[in-house]
């Protein structure tokens, strides 16, 4: 059986999330505590999400490149995106301190009909997204 890079590029991404912990947030103290300032989760899975949209995008075009190469190089086109993603934190650390944050909202009742006014709540969510 033969395995793409991307496949395999899969493979390793899930394997690396089910060691780190499986599904779920850090809370953001133990994400700054962490000595080995391995990813959670969640950034192995948005990195694999947006890498594999930005191939399927790429490849879905009529251009095919300069050569019958063109495959493998989007593939290392996209292993560069996907080590930037990871290397530079200021890409996604505000879309995942957004999610945390909704996280908290939804896990303390303020998306249940029995959390209280949701206008209210969407207003003050709007200002601590924004802080």
């Amino acid at each position: 059986m033969k395995i793409s890079k991307s496949q395999l590029k899969q493979l390793i991404t899930e394997a690396k999330a089910g060691m780190i912990g499986g599904i779920g947030f850090a809370p953001p103290v133990q994400e700054a505590r962490r000595e080995d300032k391995q990813p959670g989760p969640l950034k192995y899975k948005l990195v694999d999400a947006i890498v594999r949209a930005w191939e399927d995008h790429v490849l879905s075009q009529d251009f095919e490149g300069t050569s019958s190469s063109w495959p493998n190089e989007v593939d290392a086109a996209a292993a560069d995106i996907e080590q930037l993603l990871h290397d530079e934190p200021s890409i996604l650390q505000p879309v995942l301190q957004a999610l945390e944050r909704i996280d908290a909202f939804l896990h303390s009742g303020d998306y249940s009909s029995a959390g209280g006014d949701t206008d209210e709540y969407r207003e003050q969510f709007t200002g601590h997204w924004r802080d």
